[in-house]
């Protein structure tokens, strides 16, 4: 387990006490930010399958079965998430101009998706690799993430799940990503065009 300390400037003894958790801190790799959580993909000396988790969301038991098992309905040949956007026409607007498959809401069945969160997904490290030191300082990675896998010719899987299978823990942080673009979204606009 890979775990990317954003912010933080020693590790935490919490941590330590884990010998199976690589701790990374985020000023010994150039503060990264979110784009950290992928920084382990420029480290790893054998193929896996890359399943990322994030520290607002509550993930059940079952998360890493059942999202290996998302990825195998597709043969590996895909990123899968259990959070994703559509784009809609006239595709100005990252805000306005989308249809959400939230995490967090029911969803009867697999859908392919435009973009998907990278905070629930999981691909396969042979199908999709990349170094995420050289993407743009953007904030948030969910449609850097996308574009890498658009430039692999794999498809985005929004995963089926019941409601409430994952959990946010708390709303909208006022300093948030998502905060930040539902003020001024021209930035992920802009990327959003680059990866239709």
């Amino acid at each position: 387990l890979y775990l990317y300390l954003d912010g933080l400037t020693r590790v935490p003894e919490s941590v330590r006490a884990f010998p199976n958790v690589v701790p990374l801190l985020a000023h010994e790799h150039g503060d990264l930010h979110a784009a950290g959580r992928f920084l382990p993909l420029t480290m790893l000396r054998k193929r896996c399958m890359f399943i990322i988790f994030d520290d607002d969301i509550v993930y059940p038991p079952t998360y890493v079965r059942e999202i290996v098992e998302g990825l195998a309905a597709f043969a590996g040949r895909a990123v899968v998430a259990y959070h994703g956007n559509v784009f809609r026409p006239p595709f100005r607007s990252y805000i306005k101009d989308r249809h959400c498959y939230h995490f967090a809401d029911p969803l009867a069945e697999h859908r392919p998706v435009h973009c998907v969160g990278a905070v629930t997904a999981a691909f396969d490290s042979g199908q999709l690799s990349f170094d995420p030191t050289a993407w743009p300082r953007v904030p948030g990675n969910d449609l850097m993430l996308s574009i890498e896998a658009e430039r692999r010719d794999l498809p985005r899987i929004a995963l089926a799940r019941a409601a409430g299978w994952l959990q946010p823990i708390g709303g909208v942080q006022p300093d948030s990503v998502y905060a930040a673009t539902l003020a001024d979204d021209r930035q992920q606009s802009a990327m959003m065009q680059a990866l239709l």
